[in-house]
């Protein structure tokens, strides 16, 4: 829902359910990379190609992964002050949360002013000045291209890029209630705050992990991990 508009506005018409097909792929493709965020987001321009222009699908790609993750960092917001409010945490990980809170913010303000300003530009400019890539005239011109998608996008739909977040935030609202459900069938004595709060550290722990391929036991690893300290067993943890 919240990417489909990003293309929509361009005059492509993608039918939705093939869209999810793109989506779900995508997705899953991030489990078996290194960047586990971001790594199936080529796959989905190649898989538009016949439906769009590459350069409006990577845009698009970019601007969805943008908002996502924009989303992802409201709910951690949200869960770290409802953490703050309902649960007795330990100071360390009071100022842990923060901290992170506060460099996933300023990372995420600054990555949004340079695609305003010409990201793939930029990055092509580093590519061939420390000599690791030297890239050919039309790859360089549709870098561009899709820097002018991105940064029309910014400027003309105010309104789709928060209605993109919403999107998403919901998305994740309903990873929330998914953590609540397992931990009740697993007659668990989870709450919603507790729910909250889980679905909170996951994502962080996601990002220490990112160059582990679908972040394989890191996951099960830290919800185990905070199972004990709250004095469940860790074994649902794992299970969750």
């Amino acid at each position: 829902l919240a990417w489909r508009p990003l293309l929509t506005r361009s005059g492509n018409l993608v039918p939705f359910w093939k869209l999810l097909r793109i989506k779900m792929t995508g997705e899953a493709a991030n489990t078996v990379t290194p960047i586990n965020w971001a790594g199936g987001d080529p796959l989905r321009v190649w898989l538009l190609r016949n439906d769009v222009p590459a350069t409006v699908g990577g845009a698009s790609a970019v601007v969805d992964r943008t908002l996502q993750i924009f989303a992802m960092l409201l709910l951690i917001v949200v869960g770290t002050v409802a953490a703050l409010i309902q649960l007795s945490l330990p100071s360390k990980i009071v100022w842990g949360l923060t901290g992170t809170v506060a460099l996933m913010l300023t990372f995420m303000l600054l990555f949004l002013s340079l695609q305003r300003r010409g990201l793939f530009e930029k990055l092509s400019q580093v590519l061939m000045k420390f000599k690791i890539r030297k890239l050919s005239d039309g790859t360089l011109e549709k870098l561009k291209e899709v820097d002018q998608q991105v940064e029309e996008f910014y400027r003309r739909n105010p309104t789709l890029f928060w209605q993109g977040i919403g999107y998403h935030f919901i998305a994740r609202l309903f990873g929330v209630l998914e953590i609540y459900v397992i931990g009740f069938l697993l007659q668990v004595p989870i709450t919603g705050s507790d729910a909250l709060f889980l679905a909170t550290i996951i994502p962080i722990a996601n990002l220490f992990s990112i160059i582990v391929p679908g972040a394989w036991g890191v996951q099960e690893g830290v919800v185990s991990g905070l199972f004990y300290l709250m004095h469940w067993n860790p074994a649902d943890g794992i299970a969750l």
